[in-house]
Order: C-alpha cells, then sequence, then structure tokens
C-alpha cells in the first residue's frame, strides 16, 4: 500500500506507481514482500552497501546484466518515494525502463526503511494534488 493510504486513507494518482515499484523489486530479487516492507529495507541496504548480486534472485543471477539490475532497482525506488508528486508516472517509468539513454534520478530512501522518518523525507508542500478519497476510488 502506498504510504499516502497507509497514513490518510486517500489514493493518489500514484499509488499504482507504487505498486509498480514494489512489484519490479519483488521480480528482481524473487522475494515477496510479505512482512511489513522487509522487502524494501533488505534491497535499500544491499543497493546502499554495492552488494546488488546478492540481490538478484537465483534464477537469474547467470544471465544478469548488473547495470540493468542496479537501472531497475533505481527505478524501483523512485517508484517509491513517499510523497506521490515525487514518484515518476508510468509513462516516465517505461521510457526510463525502454531507453538506454534516459536519465533517471538518485532516489531519496523512502521512510519505509528504518532509520528514516517520514516527515523528513518528504515534501513540504501541504497540499494534496492528485489525491483521491477512499469512497470516490475505482481501486476498492
Amino acid at each position: 500500500m502506498s504510504p499516502e493510504y497507509t497514513q490518510n486513507g486517500m489514493f493518489s494518482f500514484k499509488s499504482d506507481v507504487f505498486s509498480f515499484g514494489v512489484v519490479l523489486l519483488e521480480i528482481i530479487s524473487g522475494r515477496k514482500n510479505d512482512a511489513i516492507m522487509s522487502l524494501i529495507s533488505y534491497v535499500w541496504r544491499l543497493l546502499d552497501e554495492k552488494k546488488v548480486l546478492d540481490l538478484v534472485d537465483q534464477a537469474l543471477r547467470e544471465d544478469c546484466n548488473v547495470d540493468q539490475l542496479v537501472k531497475c532497482a533505481n527505478i524501483g525506488f523512485l517508484c517509491l518515494q513517499d510523497d506521490p508528486n515525487d514518484r515518476p508516472t508510468m509513462l516516465n517509468v517505461v521510457t526510463m525502463l525502454d531507453s538506454e539513454a534516459a536519465t533517471i534520478p538518485t532516489p531519496k530512501r523512502p521512510s519505509l526503511v528504518p532509520g528514516t522518518c517520514l516527515s523528513s523525507t518528504t515534501s513540504s508542500s501541504t497540499t494534496r494534488p492528485n489525491t483521491l478519497t477512499e469512497s470516490t476510488s475505482s481501486f476498492g
């Protein structure tokens, strides 16, 4: 679930981007995000420690392109940004995944990773653009 939903009960137009980021990290690692954001913490730690190959599912390791793996993991973390306004659109995600020349911004450490405070990583904006209330959402 995206932070805006878990904290405020609101979906945003970028809640799907957040979910895509989780799925992308699950595919890369071969691990399910079954505990409260344990996968996100695990992947962030491995990237931070430059142990990228430890991240890759054993089934993918033989054919792994390390540069592509790092690129996908970084895109995954861009999708997990706390503030929906900091997340890319799905069109931008597809462009970044498809293009060799696309510049990929450095993601911020998500607040869901232990040791990070949500209030210190989110935007200072007090408005909530692009949010949908639970009752008007088509997500159920």
